[in-house]
């Protein structure tokens, strides 16, 4: 269930066994990208977003010199 369930008050501790899974897909080779962080703040996202483009950078630049040296 998403959002508050109905008696219970949002709080700033997390139970055990809560993370929150952040993915990444470009949209024109299908490559997907996901890891497993402890929160959803603007920061934690921004640092995704980071590696998540340095590793479609890398994963690119990997297929591309598989593809020359053939």
């Amino acid at each position: 269930m998403l959002g508050l369930q109905a008696g219970k008050h949002n709080s700033k501790k997390q139970g055990l066994g809560y993370a929150f899974v952040h993915h990444a897909v470009d949209d024109c080779t299908r490559l997907a990208y996901s890891e497993q962080l402890a929160d959803e703040r603007k920061e934690t996202a921004a640092a995704f977003w980071t590696r998540a483009r340095d590793d479609s950078i890398r994963v690119r630049s990997r297929e591309l010199s598989r593809r020359i040296t053939r």
